[in-house]
């Protein structure tokens, strides 16, 4: 099984290729490589299977659109307030390893209030093979919830706000380590630290 893997890597790297079929009797394999690089079997095909149509277009969708997850947390910092937050974002790749699009929600507390974000994310990543990793730059719009005691009364406000984001993801494991900026319309910077999680492989 190691001497199959490892002559796949070699034929994968010296044609520039990620995914690999392998064709013995009635048998098909699927072979491709992860988010660290390492060659796996993504899948095996029997070619006497009713159900091979179904199982090949569910295989191709997984190995050019793969879904992730993403937690995180980010320090939030300005001339006025510092707080801490947590975030989360569930998406898929449109173009693999290189544009993605995300949900994303983010929850913050600070010695004032709370706020909340709902929006969309959209990042295209410069991958750099030999060294495993990813810098990135992107966008994204969110719908921000707020809300705050002035010492008075409890005060509430709703509205929109877009960002520009810039980072680099690092492949660890079955995901990629983030560690990025975030500058928003609202003129703030926040420090981003997180973990993509490919369930299925990148």
């Amino acid at each position: 099984w190691q001497s199959k893997s490892f002559v796949i890597d070699n034929i994968l790297s010296m044609r520039n290729k990620k995914v690999a079929y392998v064709s013995y009797g009635h048998k098909r394999e699927i072979w491709g490589k992860d988010a660290t690089q390492t060659v796996k079997l993504l899948d095996t095909l029997d070619m006497n299977s009713n159900n091979l149509k179904s199982v090949k277009r569910e295989s191709q969708k997984l190995i050019k659109h793969p879904w992730f997850f993403y937690f995180g947390g980010q320090s939030n910092f300005n001339s006025e307030t510092f707080s801490l937050m947590s975030s989360a974002r569930i998406g898929f790749f449109l173009l693999k390893d290189c544009w993605d699009l995300a949900l994303s929600e983010t929850l913050s507390v600070s010695e004032t209030g709370a706020t909340s974000e709902s929006g969309i994310l959209s990042k295209v990543y410069y991958p750099i093979k030999k060294y495993k990793i990813s810098p990135y730059i992107g966008a994204g719009l969110s719908l921000v919830y707020t809300g705050y005691d002035n010492g008075q009364e409890y005060i509430e406000n709703t509205y929109w706000t877009s960002m520009l984001l810039w980072g680099i993801s690092c492949y660890v494991g079955p995901g990629s380590l983030d560690i990025g900026m975030q500058y928003g319309k609202t003129s703030e910077f926040a420090v981003t630290v997180g973990y993509t999680f490919f369930p299925w492989g990148n």
